[in-house]
């Protein structure tokens, strides 16, 4: 419909207030569908998570097993048979030395048995170092 037919079928000021309070009527709907449809996928998104979250509850991942050398490493490393200050200093701190020297290692020689670090870790007194 061309702008001169609508001119054309407006005949006076009261017509122009219908099809303005319709134009608001039509924005106010077209909101609000547009409010229900976010409304709609905010729901459909929360049942998925709450599936999801039971179906982990029903089926929990396997706990990764646990692997004690490193954690000897690290208390070893602690103790007076670990670095000396002069060594962390060189490197950054302990944290940076102990994984320097646990990626210079072997994986027959991380999980030796007779290791330093995997037997008398608690016997040996702990020295003071600065991380």
């Amino acid at each position: 419909m061309s702008s001169t037919a609508i001119i054309q079928m407006i005949q006076s000021y009261e017509d122009l207030a219908t099809i303005d309070s319709i134009m608001d009527a039509l924005k106010v709907r077209k909101t609000e569908l547009k409010n229900d449809k976010r409304l709609e996928a905010v729901k459909q998104r929360t049942l998925i998570k709450e599936e999801r979250k039971a179906e982990r509850k029903e089926n929990p991942a396997p706990k990764k097993e646990s692997v004690p050398w490193y954690r000897n490493f690290q208390k070893w490393s602690k103790t007076a048979a670990g670095p000396d200050k002069e060594e962390l200093e060189a490197i950054g701190g302990l944290r940076k030395w102990q994984s320097s020297e646990w990626k210079k290692l072997t994986k027959e020689q991380k999980e030796d048995p007779t290791a330093d670090w995997n037997f008398n870790v608690v016997e040996t007194p702990e020295i003071e170092v600065e991380a």
